[in-house]
């Protein structure tokens, strides 16, 4: 959950966030994202969708996104 508030930064800064929840802590990742930052998001009008949440192999994950068109930056944190 630490690293994953980091994505607080990116979404401060006006992009969207796809994150990857470690499995190995992915219910408090998703509560800290859920009941924290996504009221918040609310609050200040966020639009939908902005700030979304996967929990998955790390390995297959990231060969995804790296192959997809759609993703423009990876900021990653973990093994």
């Amino acid at each position: 959950a630490p690293s994953a508030a980091l994505a607080v930064l990116a979404l401060m800064a006006g992009n969207a966030v796809v994150m990857r929840a470690p499995r190995s802590i992915a219910l408090s990742t998703m509560w800290l994202m859920r009941d924290v930052v996504g009221p918040l998001l609310d609050e200040v009008g966020a639009p939908a969708g902005i700030l979304n949440a996967v929990c998955s192999n790390p390995k297959q994950t990231l060969d995804r996104w790296i192959a997809s068109p759609l993703v423009n930056d990876i900021f990653y944190i973990g093994g």
